[in-house]
């Protein structure tokens, strides 16, 4: 939703599936915290995303992987501290998995 609404287009439309209006509100501020990192590994590498949330997880940050899309679901409360380090923890994990494959 919040990717086609910033396309440039005019007008958008979207379905939000919910219980109650205030679980609505809830899930759309979630969506839009989420983040996704496409990973583009070399030719013969394998489970990237799957490698680097290990990583990630040996750093103390918990990611998920979908393929070699990394997703990162921040909570509402989250400090700006907090998205510093998860940032740079999926950096660095992303860097130890190139190493191994390129090292």
């Amino acid at each position: 939703m919040l990717q086609a609404m910033n396309t440039g287009h005019d007008g958008s439309l979207t379905t939000v599936h919910a219980k109650s209006p205030d679980d609505a509100l809830r899930r759309i501020e979630l969506l839009a915290l989420m983040a996704g990192v496409e990973l583009d590994p070399p030719p013969g590498s394998v489970r990237w995303g799957r490698r680097v949330c290990a990583g990630a997880v040996e750093r103390g940050v918990v990611l998920r992987p979908l393929g070699d899309v990394v997703v990162v679901m921040p909570p509402l409360t989250t400090t700006v501290e907090e998205i510093d380090r998860v940032t740079d923890v999926l950096g660095r994990s992303i860097g130890a998995v190139w190493a191994e494959d390129h090292g």
